[in-house]
């Protein structure tokens, strides 16, 4: 499971993380609640090399968190806690999905090489 989207189902999102945590896999998901949607993305339970990728590429995450915060104007804000997590508050219930999936593939090309074969 890539990412997830929900209307706030506390087992859903419990589901989902222990899913990521599970896989070595970030964990991203999306609140909608009405017109607006935070994003939360955690990297905090990846161990080992995993881990060590997200770390190693901290400038490269910046950057991407500097993209969307060049695509998504105020009142949107972003809370970061780089490399290992960031919740982008206040966006538009319309691009949750867009944010989500943009994260999703970043986050992959980082972690590729680790990838089951």
């Amino acid at each position: 499971m890539k990412y997830l989207i929900t209307t706030y189902d506390r087992n859903d999102v419990t589901d989902h993380a222990n899913y990521c945590e599970a896989h070595q896999i970030p964990c991203i998901y999306a609140l909608v609640l009405g017109e607006k949607c935070t994003v939360f993305v955690h990297c905090e339970k990846l161990t080992g090399p995993r881990s060590q990728a997200i770390k190693a590429h901290e400038a490269e995450f910046a950057e991407f968190i500097a993209h969307l915060r060049n695509t998504y104007a105020e009142p949107a804000w972003i809370q970061e806690t780089l490399p290992m997590s960031f919740w982008y508050h206040d966006l538009p219930a319309s691009a949750a999905e867009d944010v989500a999936e943009e994260t999703y593939e970043f986050l992959r090309t980082i972690l590729a090489p680790f990838d089951d074969k």
